[in-house]
């Protein structure tokens, strides 16, 4: 059996250059058919790339966003806790105006001193007064109640500047004359 083209030529239906050309653009349509599928391949794996850079920029944005959400949260805690330790060591406030005692203590290695009553001193030295310091930037010291000394440890330490061990009332002070 011959092919179809030895047919058509015997035939007479077409010549040997319109055989070639045929053949000519059948196998350039292969070609470009291989290339264009070589292509597609191509652009879908560069897409698939894309894709992918993109999907691990928005999860480390979205680790970022996270991370500064979290700082702002904690700066938020910080700063209400701040104030609320102002306003507790304030509005707990124990000083008095015709106090003359002069407390001294220690912050670091300066020496600082309070005026105090007798009673705040002996309340004091038993550790059931604290001294704080409820702004940074001032020398205003400030007597408070344990309790709210407690609750300032918790939520605020560094305003709390003296706070001695408890001493029981049944138990004597340790003099040193």
């Amino acid at each position: 059996m011959s092919s179809l083209k030895d047919q058509l030529l015997k035939a007479g239906l077409v010549n040997k250059k319109q055989v070639q050309q045929a053949q000519s653009k059948a196998r350039k349509q292969e070609h470009d058919a291989k290339k264009n599928t070589q292509i597609a391949q191509q652009l879908t794996s560069e897409r698939q790339q894309e894709l992918e850079k993109i999907q691990e920029e928005k999860q480390q944005a979205a680790l970022r966003d996270k991370e500064l959400n979290r700082l702002r949260d904690l700066a938020l805690a910080q700063r209400e806790n701040y104030y609320r330790a102002q306003q507790s060591i304030l509005s707990n406030k124990l000083n008095e105006k015709d106090a003359t005692i002069e407390y001294y203590f220690a912050i670091g290695k300066v020496i600082k001193k309070i005026y105090v009553t007798a009673w705040q001193q002996e309340l004091l030295a038993r550790g059931q007064l604290a001294i704080a310091k409820p702004y940074e930037d001032m020398e205003e010291f400030i007597l408070i109640p344990l309790e709210v000394a407690k609750v300032l440890c918790d939520i605020y330490p560094q305003m709390l500047v003296v706070l001695h061990n408890e001493i029981s009332d049944n138990q004597e002070l340790e003099e040193d004359f």
